[in-house]
C-alpha cells in the first residue's frame, strides 16, 4: 500500500512538472515510462550507482516491457527527484520543533552537512532527516558558516527561526561561531550543545601512554593502510580486524585494545612484515619497540584497555536515541571511575594482572590478601619471606605465617605500591581529569571553547523528562532549573502547575535503561509511555518534545560523511553536487525506492 501510495505521489509530481515544462523532451511520455525511469534513476542513486552503469545493464532492466533510455538522459530526473525530497522535507518539518545538527569535513574543497531531528506530537518516535549536503571550493569562516545554514533553514526548509529549539555540533570554533552567527533568535531562545562524545574521545589525548603512543605511529601507518600488511594482522588474527577512521571518534583506542588482546601474536606478525620487506621502516621500528619496551608496551596497552568504559560510552552518547537522558549518568558514572582508579587493583584489572605475572616472586615483595574466613572478613597486608620449591611463606600484619603455592599468592601480590601502577594510574586519571575539567570550566582561557558546564547542567535537568527518574529524583527545585534550558525559560510556571499530575503518573515508573546501537530498549519504553500519559499534562508533553528534539551529539553529520566515503569513493570524486546531495538524501532519510 505505501509503495502504491508513493507511486501515485510521484505521479502527480511528475504531472504538475510537465504541465510546467511542457517543451522539455520527455514531457510527452507516458506516466508509465516516466515513472519507471524514475524509480531506476531513485534506486540508483539510493545504492550509489553511477548513472553511467545503467548503459551495461539496459536490456536487463528493460525485458519488463517498459522502455528505458541512455544515461546521460536519464540524469535529466536527478534534478526532479531532488526537488521531489526536498518538498517532502518541508511537509515533514512543517511546524515541528527542531534542533539543527551540523559539521563539515574537508572534501573537494568543504563539505557541509545539516540534519533536523525532532519529535512528533504522539511521540511515536524520534525522526531525522539529512536536509544538505552542500560543498565549497574553500574553507567556511564561521560568520560564512553561520549565513550558510540560516539559508537552509529558511529558504530551502522553509522552518520559522521560532521553531528551531537546538543546534548540535562539535567544539570546534568555527561551528560555535557559526552558531553564535544564526539568527539572533535561534542563538538567544534555542539550546546550544557541543557533542559531549568528542570531550570523551578526547580524555584519550589526556592518558600519558608515551610507548603505546609511539607503538600506534607506525601500527596505524602501516596495517591500517598497506594492503599486505592488512592481511597478513588478518590472517594472524584468524578473521576480520578492527578498521581505523578519523572520522568514528576512540576508533584508535579499539585499534589499540585489539592489539592488547592479541599481544603474543605479535613478534611473529612483525618478523613477517621484516622477512617480506613490507613497509620500509615502520617494521623495524616496532620491532625495536618489541625488542626493548615489550612489557612496558603490554602495560600501557593493558592500561588503555581498562579504559574501555570511556569507549563504551562515547558510543553510547554517540547514539540517535533519547541518549540526551542518559548522558549526565553515563557521565557521572565516568567521573566516580576517575575519583578511585588507581585505589584498588581491581579498578585496572588488565594492569594489574599483568604485573603480578611480570614481577619476581622475592623476599620482600608485599601481598594484600582477603581472607572471607575471618570476622569480621578483611584485607590482610604481608610480605614474603620465602620462596623455595614452588612454595611461597608469607608473614601477614597479625605475624600469621602462610604457605602457599605460587599461583595463589600471585593473584594477592599488592600492586599498588609498585611504581608502574603509580605512572598507569595517574595516566588513567588524566583522563578523566581533562573531562572534569570541560565539565566544571576549569580551563585555560584559551580553551574556553571547550568549555561544558552549561552543557552538564543541561544533562542534569533534562533527565526530569525520563519517568523513571522524575519518581525519584523530581520536585519544584529541579522543576526551576529546567530554566538553564532557554526553549523552557518560559514554561517552568506551567510545569510547576502540572508537576503533582505529572509525579503521579510516574509513581513507581521502571525504565530498562539499555541503549546501544542496535538496541534502542530504553528510548522506545520512554517514549511509549509519554504516548500513553503525556495527554494528561500538556504542559510536560510539549516540553518533552522540545527536549526529545535534543542530541548530545552531532554524530549524525558523521555518519553522512561516512556513507559519502562509502557510496561515492576515489572513483566518483567528480560526482556532481546535486547527485550527491540526492541520493545521500534518499539513502540517510530512508526512503523506500525502486
Amino acid at each position: 500500500m505505501q509503495k502504491n501510495k508513493s507511486d501515485t505521489e510521484v505521479k502527480e509530481f511528475l504531472e504538475q512538472y510537465f504541465q510546467d515544462h511542457p517543451t522539455e523532451k520527455t514531457a510527452t511520455l507516458s506516466k508509465e515510462v516516466q515513472l519507471f525511469r524514475w524509480r531506476v534513476v531513485e534506486a540508483c542513486l539510493y545504492a550509489g550507482i553511477p548513472m553511467e552503469k545503467i548503459d551495461h545493464i539496459r536490456e536487463l532492466l528493460e525485458r519488463g516491457g517498459t522502455p528505458l533510455t541512455e544515461s546521460h538522459n536519464l540524469k535529466l530526473m536527478v534534478p526532479k527527484i531532488e526537488t521531489f525530497e526536498l518538498e517532502r522535507l518541508r511537509k515533514e518539518v512543517k511546524g515541528q520543533r527542531v534542533c539543527v545538527i551540523y559539521d563539515g569535513t574537508t572534501r573537494l574543497g568543504e563539505c557541509i552537512a545539516v540534519l533536523l531531528r525532532w519529535c512528533p506530537a504522539g511521540f511515536k518516535k524520534i525522526e531525522q532527516r539529512l536536509v544538505a549536503l552542500r560543498t565549497t571550493k574553500t574553507h567556511m569562516d564561521g560568520d560564512e558558516l553561520g549565513a550558510l545554514i540560516n539559508t537552509i533553514l529558511g529558504t530551502t526548509c522553509h522552518v520559522q527561526t521560532v521553531d528551531v529549539v537546538c543546534g548540535a555540533r562539535d567544539s570546534c570554533s568555527t561551528n560555535g561561531k557559526a552558531m553564535r552567527n544564526l539568527e539572533p533568535h535561534v542563538h538567544q531562545h534555542g539550546g546550544h550543545l557541543v557533542h559531549l562524545a568528542h570531550a570523551l574521545a578526547d580524555c584519550g589525548e589526556h592518558v600519558d601512554l608515551p610507548v603505546l603512543n609511539e607503538w600506534m605511529t607506525p601500527w596505524l601507518g602501516l596495517v591500517q593502510n598497506h594492503p599486505s600488511a592488512r592481511s597478513i594482522w588478518k590472517e594472524k588474527l584468524g578473521g576480520a580486524m578492527k578498521g581505523y577512521s578519523t572520522i568514528r571518534w576512540c576508533s584508535r583506542e579499539e585499534c589499540s585494545n585489539e592489539i592488547s588482546k592479541n599481544f603474543g601474536i605479535l613478534p611473529a606478525f612483525v618478523d613477517t612484515l621484516l622477512e617480506n620487506e613490507i613497509g620500509d621502516k615502520l617494521p623495524k621500528k616496532m620491532k625495536m619497540i618489541l625488542d626493548h619496551q615489550s612489557e612496558t608496551l603490554q602495560l600501557e596497552l593493558a592500561c588503555n584497555l581498562d579504559l574501555e568504559p570511556i569507549i563504551s560510552t562515547c558510543y553510547t552518547l554517540e547514539g540517535d536515541g533519547l541518549v540526551i537522558l542518559l548522558a549526565r549518568a553515563k557521565i557521572d558514572a565516568l567521573l566516580a571511575f576517575g575519583d578511585t582508579v588507581g585505589d584498588r587493583a581491581d579498578t585496572l584489572p588488565n594492569v594489574a594482572a599483568l604485573l603480578r605475572k611480570q614481577t619476581e616472586l622475592k623476599v620482600g615483595v608485599k601481598v594484600y590478601e582477603y581472607f572471607a574466613d575471618v570476622t569480621p572478613p578483611s584485607y590482610f597486608k604481608g610480605t614474603i619471606t620465602s620462596v623455595a620449591h614452588g612454595k611461597v611463606k608469607v608473614k601477614y600484619e597479625d605475624n600469621t605465617v602462610i604457605e602457599q603455592e605460587e599461583r595463589e599468592v600471585r593473584q594477592w601480590m599488592e600492586v599498588r605500591e609498585m611504581d608502574e601502577w603509580k605512572r598507569l594510574a595517574a595516566a588513567a586519571k588524566g583522563g578523566i581529569t581533562y573531562l572534569r575539567n570541560r565539565l566544571t570550566g576549569n580551563l585555560p582561557a584559551q580553551q574556553k571553547n571547550f568549555d561544558c558546564t552549561h552543557m552538564y547542567e543541561v544533562l542534569r535537568v533534562v533527565q526530569a523528562f525520563d519517568p523513571s527518574w522524575a519518581s525519584q529524583h523530581l520536585d519544584a527545585n529541579v522543576t526551576d532549573a529546567l530554566a538553564v534550558v532557554k526553549p523552557l525559560r518560559n514554561m517552568t510556571a506551567a510545569l510547576k502547575r502540572e508537576l503533582p499530575a505529572y509525579l503521579v503518573a510516574t509513581a513507581g515508573v521502571v525504565i530498562d535503561h539499555t541503549e546501544g546501537k542496535d538496541d534502542h530498549t530504553f528510548t522506545n519504553q520512554v517514549l511509549r509511555w509519554w504516548e500513553s500519559n503525556g495527554s494528561k499534562f500538556p504542559a510536560w508533553a510539549e516540553a518533552a518534545q522540545i527536549i526529545f528534539a535534543f542530541t548530545p551529539n552531532s554524530a549524525a553529520a558523521e555518519r553522512v560523511f561516512s556513507m559519502l566515503k562509502a557510496m561515492f569513493g576515489d572513483q566518483q570524486m567528480e560526482t556532481l553536487a546535486n547527485i550527491i546531495q540526492t541520493a545521500l538524501m534518499l539513502r540517510i532519510n530512508q526512503r523506500n525506492v525502486g
